[in-house]
């Protein structure tokens, strides 16, 4: 699912000009009226939140989480 929702995000964003990107997103109540491309990082951002989470979790369970960098 993660891999199917970063595809679906790149082709959302893949097709935009520069110059849309720097457009302000619409009807923005969470992140402050930021240019479009300020998505990426939120998701870039959110997507290492839930990871750490769920490393917490599998360390209280006494697992050892995998290192997602090697």
């Amino acid at each position: 699912m993660l891999e199917q929702a970063f595809e679906q995000a790149i082709a959302a964003v893949r097709p935009m000009s520069d110059a849309e990107l720097d457009q302000p997103i619409p009807n923005d109540i969470v992140m402050g009226g930021a240019p479009k491309r300020a998505v990426i990082n939120g998701i870039v951002d959110h997507t290492a939140h839930h990871r750490g989470s769920l490393a917490v979790y599998a360390r209280l369970r006494g697992k050892v989480p995998a290192m997602p960098y090697a």
